[in-house]
């Protein structure tokens, strides 16, 4: 408040903010710009406050001080977000969907309320929204006079207009998600890459959460590579070569990166945690393996394309029983992954398993 002092008695300063209450799409967007510097709505919102407190609305009368300082709160509520999309730049796709949700919100709640004022102004000379903030926000005692509370209904403006704009969007949550998601496209599978957020491991269990998730789609990538490698070996076709090994690439990334995630979640947490991160390390370095062995087979193919060896129909056919089969087993075990409560009919596994044991015993 001291700082800003000297602006009370500042005729160019005072003119710009009555040009504000003029003209409320400038006010509203130096806010936005001011607040995406400082990143931070309440440091705006204290400005403005320290502002009123210093007295440099001391020349307006009425609701003209709260007419222009409202368009200045809600520029820092957009620009506030800013900071959202910054810490979402290189997380996950859901990481960057909050931020625009964020950012979208405080757009539209921004549009509405400006228009429903200027509308209002249209009709009457006195807003019922201003004259309800300067009422309910009292009086204060500044420089010797009894003064409305200026700071205050800056403070009541603010909460009025996060309540209000929670309330009118919350029945349109689905339509604004879709909208999220047209402006940005789930990232989905292998495509996605891995995504492991150092900053989480401040909160282990929200890092083990978010390891989990990796696991289930190292094990997708684990399953749809096998069956790449089963087709080559089917088809002695070298056009999955390419992907199969390019797969393999991003399995070993995955691996290595959740072993490593892992264990620098070791000791963060309970004993609980503790039994988690070796579920991720264990079960990590298991799927992997299974990558392995589709790369083996991959080289069995190649193996007999060099040698222009065929199969017979009869084993061309049991190896597309054996590829349904472990296909279906590895949807399962990545089901599990994902959610070790969920019942699954492990009968119908281990009878799985033994045809296959019998089939490669044959």
């Amino acid at each position: 408040s001291d700082s800003v002092t000297p602006l009370k008695d500042s005729p160019e300063f005072i003119d710009l903010l009555l040009t504000y209450g003029k003209n409320p799409v400038i006010g509203l967007l130096i806010s936005t710009i001011m607040t995406s510097i400082l990143q931070s709505s309440g440091a705006v919102i204290g400005l403005i406050q320290s502002l009123a407190l210093a007295g440099v609305f001391s020349a307006t009368t009425g609701t003209e001080a709260i007419e222009i300082c409202i368009p200045l709160i809600i520029g820092s509520n957009i620009g506030t977000c800013i900071t959202a999309i910054l810490s979402s730049i290189g997380t996950s796709n859901t990481a960057k969907e909050a931020a625009l949700l964020h950012l979208i919100d405080k757009i539209i709640g921004a549009i509405w309320v400006m228009i429903l004022i200027y509308v209002i102004n249209l009709f009457t000379s006195d807003n019922f929204i201003y004259e309800f903030i300067v009422a309910i926000s009292g009086t204060i005692k500044l420089n010797g006079e009894v003064v409305p509370n200026i700071a205050r209904q800056i403070a009541m403006a603010h909460l009025f207009f996060n309540i209000a704009n929670t309330a009118v969007l919350f029945p349109f949550i689905k339509p604004i998600v879709h909208l999220v998601q047209r402006i940005l496209p789930p990232e989905r599978g292998e495509e996605e890459g891995l995504r492991l957020d150092e900053r989480l491991l401040n909160t282990p269990d929200i890092a083990i959460a978010q390891a989990e998730q990796e696991l289930v789609k190292l094990g997708r990538m684990v399953t749809k590579n096998f069956g790449r490698a089963m087709d080559m070996l089917i088809s002695l076709d070298e056009e999955k070569l390419n992907k199969i090994n390019e797969t393999e690439d991003r399995i070993d990334e995955f691996e290595v990166g959740i072993q490593e995630f892992a264990a620098r979640i070791v000791g963060l947490g309970t004993i609980a945690d503790v039994n988690q991160v070796t579920f991720l390390l264990e079960n990590s370095h298991i799927l992997e393996r299974i990558g392995d062995h589709a790369c083996n087979l991959m080289g069995l193919a190649l193996e007999m394309i060099n040698k222009d060896e065929e199969f017979s129909e009869g084993m061309i056919s049991a190896l597309v029983e054996m590829k349904e089969k472990i296909g279906q087993m590895l949807d399962q075990v990545t089901e599990l992954l994902g959610d070790p409560q969920k019942t699954i009919d492990t009968k119908f596994i281990y009878q799985e398993e033994g045809f296959i044991d019998r089939a490669t015993c044959f």
